[in-house]
């Protein structure tokens, strides 16, 4: 079941974004798969990323994203644009605040 979807925009237009799809987690066997896509021009990724539970599996897949859009190198040339303000593109944010 899809979760959430999010389009990140390129800095060569609208035609170069690249959509991101997360999926809800899912059993299997013993442990969780959440798997998620990357779609854009002439590229499809499809990831699974296993957990103990949910919501490990989730926090992966999230993580996951964030460095894919950063290091793989198909990606670069669409030159995609970062959140600003949040250090990365949105997916995934480290916090350091004590409870």
């Amino acid at each position: 079941m899809l979760l959430a979807s999010k389009k990140v925009r390129s800095r060569l237009g609208k035609a170069k974004s690249v959509e991101v799809r997360l999926f809800a987690p899912e059993k299997n066997g013993k442990d969780w798969n959440c798997q998620f896509e990357i779609i854009g021009p002439d590229m499809s990724y499809k990831v699974d990323n296993m957990g103990v539970d949910q919501f490990q599996a989730l926090n992966l897949a999230m993580r996951a994203i964030e460095v894919l859009l950063e290091t793989k190198a198909e990606l670069k040339p669409l030159r995609l644009i970062k959140d600003l303000g949040r250090g990365g593109f949105g997916f995934w944010m480290r916090f350091d605040a004590e409870i």
